[in-house]
């Protein structure tokens, strides 16, 4: 892959609130060649599908990429143009003929495919003969029904998503809100000295043979294994060395409101010797920053969806230890920093809640050192027993929750 600066200013999202203009600069041209394999992965569930697979020789990597915002029903049309292409050719005319009408487009947008949504319910049934309740009411025969519509629904929610997430874009504008917040995560990672623990991410330009050129987030391949591939392994083990980079990773997902913090959304990475896990490689992070145009003062003494509370109620840090060089870092931070890390990524008011979770979490070390002389430790001083002073307290953890999904049978 050739790779080279680019001078070209791509897309606007009008924050109207502050009045500002975020314009995003992809920071290279990656061109691909036709020997590149550059192809959708269908593979995964909800978000992943809609994720492009870049191979090129045993080099890999993934690309997202941020469309431009057309009606809801363009929407449909073009999500149902570029998963089927060529195939399916009646379907893909019953479902665009379903969606002529306003509350099934409704139903098929809004559908969700987890927890106690429509889609979710259809998914989970046995009998998918009526479709009616996915807002599809035209016919579709059986077999389709059955083998094709269910991937399909995973990948339209990807695309239905993104269109909700960027509700304040505006049609023929840049859906680049999730870019935003994965790259504005890097930035604080890095900051932190924390890059380790994120994959690497940037905003690119992509030339494939033969398609339009297109932009979006590059992400290298997450170091590690999956969660599910670790738990498999027969001789596994966990090492202190990977509780303190979960440490790490919830207090950088705390400052960040990064509120999706599933074991699906990291890799374990594990010592080249033996099955011991040793590190995290976390990746997906668009649901940082909450809505990264509204901002979230978000109360780090309550549990934020999957993200912990990591301050207690007498303002100090629910985890028995911390990495000491972080705990420094963290302290030596002052708003003018922040903002200047952040100011050509998020808006004013987003960058003031990332401020105000620092502050907490500042406040809550100091107060915890007060309380505990041995708080802030060294990386050597991780150990069993500090392992065992985690898994045994009351506070959630992510460490507890990797430990706990890890010693429950399937």
């Amino acid at each position: 892959m050739k790779s080279k600066l680019l001078l070209l200013f791509l897309g606007t999202s009008m924050l109207l609130a502050q009045n500002i203009i975020f314009i995003l600069s992809p920071s290279q041209t990656v061109n691909l060649s036709k020997e590149t394999k550059f192809y959708i992965d269908r593979t995964g569930g909800g978000i992943t599908n809609n994720i492009f697979v870049i191979e090129c020789g045993n080099n890999k990597k993934f690309f997202k990429e941020c469309k431009k915002k057309l009606s809801m029903y363009d929407t449909v049309k073009r999500t149902v143009a570029e998963y089927f292409k060529g195939e399916y050719e009646n379907e893909q005319q019953s479902i665009l003929n379903s969606m002529s009408d306003e509350e099934n487009l409704k139903k098929f947008f809004y559908m969700k495919i987890y927890g106690d949504g429509q889609a979710a319910k259809w998914l989970n049934s046995s009998d998918k003969s009526d479709t009616s309740i996915l807002g599809l009411t035209e016919p579709l025969n059986d077999k389709f029904k059955t083998e094709v519509l269910t991937n399909f629904l995973h990948y339209a929610f990807a695309e239905f998503f993104q269109y909700r997430f960027n509700e304040t874009v505006k049609i023929g504008e840049i859906q680049s809100n999730q870019a935003l917040n994965n790259l504005a995560t890097i930035r604080i990672a890095e900051l932190l000295n924390l890059s380790d623990l994120v994959v690497k991410t940037e905003y690119v330009k992509i030339t494939y043979p033969e398609i339009p050129d297109k932009f979006g987030i590059l992400m290298d391949c997450a170091k590690g294994i999956p969660f599910e591939k670790f738990k498999s392994l027969k001789n596994k083990s966990v090492s202190p060395l990977f509780q303190l980079k979960a440490s790490n990773l919830m207090i950088l997902d705390a400052i960040c409101a990064q509120r999706d913090r599933e074991v699906g959304n990291y890799f374990t990475v594990i010592s080249e010797d033996t099955n011991s896990a040793v590190s995290i490689n976390a990746f997906d992070n668009d649901m940082a920053f909450h809505n990264i145009m509204l901002g979230k003062f978000v109360n780090l003494k309550e549990k934020y969806y999957v993200l912990p509370p990591i301050i207690s109620a007498d303002d100090k840090m629910t985890l028995p230890h911390m990495d000491k060089e972080l705990a420094e870092k963290i302290l030596s931070l002052n708003d003018k920093t922040i903002y200047l890390c952040l100011q050509n990524l998020l808006p004013d008011i987003s960058i003031d809640a990332v401020i105000n979770r620092l502050h907490q979490i500042q406040n809550a070390i100091r107060k915890t050192i007060k309380y505990n002389e041995n708080f802030l430790i060294e990386p050597m001083q991780w150990n069993e027993k500090t392992m065992e002073e985690e898994l045994t307290q009351s506070n959630e953890t992510y460490f507890k929750n990797f430990m706990k999904k890890l010693n429950t049978p399937d």
